[in-house]
């Protein structure tokens, strides 16, 4: 799920703002799923990770959510 995640915030932070995204480390209680996490985050930004192999399936359309929020905070 991190990795569709951040592939999306990626992919948004190019079209939105040459690219610029900033993430923070919250912690939390499974080590070895944050520690996952993380990976599949740094894999995404590095180029490295196929998502269609982590997630063949495909998630909602959420295009409407993204126009509607690019009107609100007049974005193009």
């Amino acid at each position: 799920g991190y990795a569709a995640i951040v592939a999306k915030i990626k992919a948004l932070a190019d079209e939105l703002c040459g690219g610029k995204a900033v993430f923070c480390l919250e912690g939390g209680y499974n080590l070895r799923a944050l520690a996952e996490s993380v990976e599949a985050t740094f894999r995404v930004l590095l180029g490295e990770t196929m998502i269609e192999e982590i997630n063949p399936e495909p998630g909602p359309d959420i295009s409407a959510l993204i126009a509607e929020l690019k009107e609100i905070h007049r974005l193009k």
